[in-house]
């Protein structure tokens, strides 16, 4: 069973109200190492970076099965992130991740949010 944690938007920071917000779900090659984990996850926020998106937080869900097989793959390594900016890039940041899927990235979705939207976080506490 999977729980959610909700922090009010007033818990949040004060960010721009012009600029967009993006969140981004990857799952990662489960036998890559931890080490090889955070590089992609460097590579990743380096990418919005160059694109004049600004990495606001994220979650790092670890090790979960999956619920088919993606890519030959029965489980993944999850990560949520979440990014501010203008957008104007996405269609080459979305080819850049693309390209990643071939090291290492086994899938990712990238949504444009809502203005109040505030980051879930996942509690692996709970689910034990």
């Amino acid at each position: 069973m999977l729980y959610l944690s909700f922090r009010f938007k007033s818990d949040l920071k004060v960010s721009n109200p012009n600029r967009m917000k993006y969140e981004i779900m990857v799952i990662l090659d489960p036998s890559k190492t931890e080490k090889e984990h955070e590089k992609m996850l460097d590579e990743i926020k380096k990418l919005f970076a160059d694109n004049e998106l600004a990495f606001v937080e994220e979650d790092v869900w670890g090790l979960r099965k999956l619920a088919y097989k993606i890519k030959g793959f029965t489980s993944g390594y999850y990560v949520v992130m979440n990014f501010e900016g203008e957008g104007t890039s996405l269609s080459k940041i979305n080819t850049e991740l693309n390209l990643m899927s071939q090291t290492g990235l086994v899938r990712y979705m990238l949504q444009k949010m809502p203005e109040d939207y505030a980051l879930m976080r996942y509690d692996r506490k709970k689910e034990e």
